[in-house]
């Protein structure tokens, strides 16, 4: 009888907890908040590396826009954010620190443009906690806190090839794995028996599967470049695992075994050059209806898109090697994000800025700062400070030193 109350209080608490979080609501959902990636410089600006090729940096979001490197490139970035959600009575700060994309690019055969890259990138995260107010059950004073932590992770291998100078291919097979971890917490506070003890009730769910993303740039002139991608469609291989632990006593409730099934995607690009201005435009669209979480498909998603407009100033001055280069940066993005609640659109804007300055003769730092803004003012309204590093050192191994 008694286990029969802790489920009762689970079921009647979730509600509750939907709508009073204090961390990001968009956590709550599926595989968790999406993650964009451009450049890798320019990681968490957005994306806005569709149509770009630069020559020190490695692209994330367009395997052909590795193509221009021409040494070794070794990537590491770290994030830091700051969210302040607040809803109609209560407001809540939530920091996260995390290393985000480990990445090496390197030249095979550079005449060719035919480049390789590998590497580790985020997709989602998940980063909820809340704990309600305290209330009573049989003149016991108890509370209930909901966790969700996790998120998923992109391995990928990619690659470019030039059809001719101006015409540029890609091609990226992307492994993509990761859990979602849905912990329930009942405490009594004021116990006076056995009875009333901390009980759990965990929910695991975790996927892995392959997808493939196809890439091409071509360079109508000196001044514009333009670019394209296009992300299959995939199919998750995942399973389900839920234990209640009540009074130290686990108990499995059950285990299952579904797909999670993540739509396709496409992306268009352009990078306008006019010196010493380089203006970057990107257009994403991916059909979340689609999107099914263990059979799962949420009246909450809906399509989303993504416009970035990202302007780089590169000061003209002479340089012995590309990781010399000084760099900034100042970005837009406007995110009709895939979710909505209570039939309103769920809107992201964006706005960043960064600089990339020299640490040595071969490697560069770029610091990125952005401040995003999100939600639903009735429901939940979030301000996220976020703030990365990026870490690029380049060395000449693969590279084939021309002699007599």
């Amino acid at each position: 009888m008694f286990k029969i109350f802790i489920k009762i209080f689970f079921i009647l608490s979730f509600p509750i907890l939907l709508f009073s979080q204090d961390a990001s609501l968009f956590s709550l959902y599926g595989i968790g908040q999406l993650v964009e990636v451009g450049n890798f410089s320019s990681f968490g600006l957005g994306s806005n590396g569709i149509a770009n090729s630069p020559r020190f940096d490695i692209n994330l979001s367009n395997p052909a826009g590795i193509s221009k490197i021409e040494r070794t490139l070794f990537g590491f970035s770290a994030r830091y954010s700051n969210n302040s959600a607040t809803d109609n009575s209560n407001k809540v700060i939530i920091d996260d620190a995390n290393i985000s994309v480990l990445a090496v690019a390197f030249p095979l055969i550079p005449e060719n443009n035919f480049n390789f890259a590998f590497g580790i990138s985020p997709i989602s995260n998940s980063n909820f906690v809340h704990t309600n107010s305290q209330k009573v059950f049989k003149n016991q004073t108890y509370r209930i806190t909901k966790e969700i932590k996790g998120g998923f992770a992109n391995a990928f291998l990619s690659s470019s090839y030039g059809i001719n100078k101006n015409n540029i291919l890609g091609f990226s097979a992307e492994y993509i794995f990761g859990s979602i971890n849905n912990r329930d917490t009942l405490t009594f506070i004021t116990s006076d028996s056995i009875f009333f003890q901390q009980s759990f009730s965990d929910l695991t769910s975790a996927g892995k599967g392959f997808r493939f993303t196809f890439g091409a740039q071509s360079k109508l002139n000196d001044e514009i470049d333009l670019g394209i991608t296009f992300s299959t469609s995939t199919s998750l291989s995942g399973h389900q695992n839920l234990i209640e632990i009540i009074n130290d006593f686990p108990e499995t409730t059950y285990t299952k075994s579904e797909n999670i099934n993540i739509p396709s995607s496409i992306g268009l690009g352009a990078v306008y050059k006019l010196k010493p201005f380089n203006f970057i435009f990107d257009f994403k669209m991916q059909d979340w209806t689609n999107f099914k979480f263990f059979k799962e498909n949420s009246s909450i998603y809906k399509n989303s898109n993504r416009i970035s407009l990202t302007t780089e100033y590169l000061p003209e001055k002479k340089i012995t090697y590309l990781s010399q280069q000084t760099k900034f940066t100042l970005g837009f993005s406007y995110y009709n994000t895939p979710w909505k609640i209570n039939d309103t659109p769920i809107k992201e804007i964006w706005i960043s800025t960064g600089a990339t300055f020299p640490i040595s003769y071969e490697s560069s730092a770029n610091i990125n700062f952005a401040f995003g803004k999100r939600g639903i003012k009735s429901i939940v309204e979030e301000n996220v400070y976020q703030i990365s590093l990026n870490i690029l050192a380049s060395s000449l191994w693969f590279v084939q030193i021309p002699y007599e």
